[in-house]
């Protein structure tokens, strides 16, 4: 049953992190240069700071914060040098 329970989380915040993906145009308007949290594929926490969105997440998902998609949000174009 535990297995069961962890697969529905994963699949739940593989859809939630594809939702960001999905909204990033309309959330770089919304939310420029926040860090966004989606939750069953809707905005339920955004800050510019991490530490502070993740206390607000936290508090009001206790044991579900951990399973949260957070992503941060920038209008500016990202270069990522691997």
């Amino acid at each position: 049953m535990e297995k069961e329970k962890l697969i529905a989380k994963l699949k739940r915040f593989e859809s939630d992190t594809k939702w960001i993906l999905e909204h990033y145009d309309e959330l770089k308007i919304e939310y420029p240069d926040e860090w966004v949290a989606s939750f069953d594929n809707k905005i339920v926490g955004h800050d510019k700071d991490l530490a502070n969105l993740m206390k607000k997440l936290r508090a009001k998902y206790q044991r579900d914060a951990g399973h949260i998609a957070v992503e941060f949000v920038t209008p500016r174009k990202v270069e990522l040098i691997l």
